[in-house]
């Protein structure tokens, strides 16, 4: 089940690559640990200093001063900005604000779909993302997000120049942003569900078998975009 949204992909349009641009921006929005990826990000930031500069913001709790420690030590200190904790309206006007966004958890992180992912739908900002297991049927590589392999910096490293290099690809994943999200929202809603649920009519009755567990429509959504692109 699922509830009404607030924010949803009609409230801005799509982007654009500002051409000419430097550095790009990058964001990251999720707890700071290792196993979400994080250290991939800094070391893909890192790889592109001299090629392509970024900028990095990384909102979220974890062992700050560790990251700041490794930011450092790769000679990105000054490209990369440690937020903490924000309040959540400001988590879309952050993704909206930045070029892309990154979600680069590896496979031995329990990851469900992120809200993260959600969010940057909404911002319809592009976004970056591993291979993980998880996301597969909900993130289409290179129609609706970039996907490169989990635990791979330098992969990623090549997804974000590829993303900041090509004009066209960028606006076609903005662009495909609000379909993407459309695919992640379930058919009903929780208000709808109880309504029905309490006035006992038959009306209300087929409404309620109309949309059991064993209907189908749960997976219509995700057949038409159930295959991640070969990465």
């Amino acid at each position: 089940m699922d509830f009404p949204h607030e924010i949803t992909p009609q409230a801005f349009t799509a982007k654009k690559l500002a051409p000419n641009l430097s550095p790009r921006n990058l964001v990251y929005v999720g707890l700071i640990q290792k196993n979400k990826g994080v250290g991939d990000i800094l070391t893909a930031v890192a790889k592109l200093r001299h090629i392509q500069p970024i900028n990095l913001k990384i909102a979220g709790s974890g062992d700050i001063e560790k990251w700041k420690h490794r930011a450092a030590a790769l000679q990105i200190a000054a490209q990369v900005e440690f937020l903490g904790l924000i309040p959540q309206p400001r988590v879309i006007e952050l993704m909206r604000d930045a070029d892309a966004v990154v979600v680069p958890s590896w496979h031995e992180y329990p990851e469900a779909c992120p809200f993260t992912i959600y969010e940057a739908l909404c911002a319809r900002t592009p976004i970056i993302a591993s291979s993980h297991p998880m996301y597969r049927g909900n993130l289409i590589n290179r129609h609706s997000e970039m996907i490169f392999p989990a635990r791979n910096p330098n992969e990623l490293a090549a997804c974000i120049r590829e993303l900041f290099s090509n004009p066209q690809l960028y606006a076609q994943l903005s662009l495909s942003s609000t379909a993407a999200w459309e695919n992640l929202q379930m058919p009903v809603k929780w208000g709808d569900l109880i309504t029905n649920w309490l006035y006992d009519s038959p009306i209300n009755q087929k409404w309620l078998s109309d949309r059991t567990l064993s209907s189908g429509i749960y997976n219509q959504s995700r057949v038409k975009g159930s295959v991640v692109g070969s990465l």
